[in-house]
């Protein structure tokens, strides 16, 4: 196997991939030529298919979350290290993650952004301020957040958008889980059923399309818990989880029904990589793909999914599954492992570590 060609230009001046313009974050990388394997096979001999890109040079947090819209529009978030902080660790992208630059927003000391979703033109942000819940949607050319109000039936606990306008949220009361859906990305809501009541907390929320989404929570004894639904969250089913599976980080399904879990087992110790598919409840372990070890997160969109973790030397790794085959996405500069991506397309993804934002570009 031999390179084929450079997926991003690398400047001749930048020997280590880390170039900072103006306060942005610039993204480079390469693609190599790729070989695969069957999704149920080992992996090991897998090839390289995509780059990376550099660090951010003006975070002073964590990133935990990431979400890319069907265009071009990108935000991620997390918590500053200062729990006195002045603004909030929240980044945008209007060039599919090529390019990244502190959000345009309210200030909010101390808030930590737990969840985000992008739908084409605009974004919305979940978190806390101290105890207060806080909800941002971003809107218009220039992508400037601003507050917006929580859906009557409580308080936004996970968002997922998918299509232009849609998005599908759950929203938590006192006693309650229930669906909420926006056409109009998350200006207004509207109340729809509630989820089954076992379900005690909705972690991650994941939709292929507008009808079909995967959520990975945990019931209201505090055991791991996987729910989908193919009707606009008019109904929920649990899909099985293996014996022995502690808790559940990502759940998403592709195109098809295929569902992939990123899991813990053995009290969170031990990480487990699940398959199952909408038809079948039951999940089923699987091999993990490539150089990961421990992954930490899944998106799919169309018949493409992207996992993305930690290899055995700490550092970030990925691999995709495209049909049934899984490629290795190379990854040149990712110090510390990725936790949470998203993608504008099936051949474009950002993927973010704890201080780091990476550019992917699966095989397809």
């Amino acid at each position: 196997m031999s390179p084929t060609s450079y997926a991003w230009e690398v400047p001749a001046t930048s020997s280590r991939l880390r170039i900072a313009t103006a306060g942005a974050l610039v993204i480079v990388g390469v693609a190599l030529g790729a070989c695969s394997t069957t999704a149920t096979s080992s992996t090991a001999s897998l090839a390289a298919s995509s780059g990376v890109g550099s660090a951010s040079p003006f975070l002073a947090g964590n990133l935990s979350t990431i979400s890319c819209g069907p265009s071009s529009i990108c935000t991620a978030g997390g918590s500053s290290f200062n729990p006195n902080a002045k603004s909030s660790v929240l980044i945008d992208s209007t060039d599919a993650g090529t390019t990244w630059k502190q959000a345009t927003r309210p200030i909010q000391p101390g808030a930590s952004i737990t969840d985000a979703a992008c739908a084409a033109t605009s974004c919305l942000v979940v978190g806390t301020v101290g105890t207060q819940p806080l909800l941002l949607r971003s809107a218009g050319k220039t992508h400037v957040f601003a507050s917006a109000p929580e859906p009557t039936a409580g308080v936004l606990e996970a968002v997922a958008c998918s299509g232009p306008t849609h998005c599908l949220g759950i929203a938590a009361s006192s006693s309650t889980l229930t669906t909420v859906t926006s056409t109009n990305a998350g200006a207004t809501w509207l109340t729809g059923s509630t989820l089954p009541s076992s379900a005690g907390r909705v972690l991650h929320l994941s939709c292929d399309t507008p009808h079909d989404c995967v959520s990975a929570g945990i019931d209201q004894h505090g055991t791991a818990q996987v729910l989908v639904t193919t009707d606009t969250g008019g109904a929920w089913t649990p899909l099985a989880l293996p014996k022995k599976v502690t808790s559940v980080l990502q759940a998403a399904c592709r195109t098809g029904g295929t569902c992939l879990v990123v899991a813990r087992k053995d009290g969170g110790t031990t990480p487990l990589l699940l398959q199952g598919t909408v038809s079948d409840p039951l999940l089923s372990k699987i091999p993990m793909p490539g150089q990961l070890i421990a992954p930490d997160a899944v998106t799919c969109i169309s018949s493409t999914c992207v996992v993305v973790g930690s290899g055995s030397n700490s550092q970030g790794a990925a691999s995709s599954l495209t049909r049934s085959s899984w490629h290795i996405i190379a990854l040149t500069f990712a110090p510390t492992a990725l936790v949470d991506v998203s993608c504008t397309g099936a051949t474009s993804c950002s993927a973010i570590g704890s201080g780091s934002v990476v550019r992917l570009a699966p095989a397809t």
